[in-house]
């Protein structure tokens, strides 16, 4: 698996290319690739996510009918994203239950006194150049692909549109109006599908 260092040598070496292709001069700090690349996972997310989990975390009884709720401390859990909620014990899913924005509801005490929680979240590059990024090697190329388009943008002379109008003998270059439809077409096509949420 890729750290950010491989990345970020991988973006650098299709900007080196795009310079001898005539597109310009493409000089940027470490910190600025580092930036690119954590937009272009940031613009990634849901087509790609993990799977996270949280438990034992203990019902809580409320109401007259025997219910209960599921609420985190630390605030870790996101609980619009859940998928599966089980039995903390015998591990099978518990159906029934629903969200809030700071809890999940409806579940019977008297079947249940701890559950785990699974929920899909975002992919956030290490801050580390020596930690794998936890991305899947099928995606780096998209990553490398959306951290370029993050870099051009930050130029005027690729062909960015809006003002001040590119200048210079590359304004006519048509090169993000190419990379951007190629990007979002490879990004549909490598969406992970999202998981059956069990309720």
């Amino acid at each position: 698996m890729a750290t950010r260092q491989d990345l970020r040598n991988d973006l650098k070496n299709k900007l080196v290319s795009l310079e001898d292709g005539g597109y310009g001069d493409f000089e940027f700090s470490d910190t600025e690739y580092n930036t690119y690349l954590d937009l272009a996972v940031a613009r990634l997310y849901p087509a790609l996510y993990k799977k996270v989990s949280k438990g034992p975390l203990t019902v809580v009884g409320y109401g007259r009918n025997l219910l209960g709720y599921v609420t985190d401390s630390t605030n870790t859990v996101q609980y619009d994203r859940v998928f599966l909620v089980e039995d903390a014990t015998e591990l099978t899913a518990i159906v029934g239950w629903s969200s809030r924005p700071d809890k999940l509801v409806g579940f019977d005490t008297q079947l249940y006194t701890t559950c785990n929680v699974y929920w899909i979240d975002a992919i956030i590059l290490p801050s580390d150049d020596v930690e794998p990024t936890g991305i899947p090697a099928m995606f780096e190329p998209l990553v490398n692909l959306g951290a370029l388009i993050e870099a051009l943008e930050a130029r005027q002379d690729t062909g960015v549109r809006g003002e001040p109008q590119p200048t210079g003998p590359y304004f006519t270059t048509q090169l993000l109006d190419r990379l951007k439809p190629r990007y979002d077409s490879l990004r549909t096509e490598l969406a992970m599908a999202m998981p059956g949420m069990v309720l």
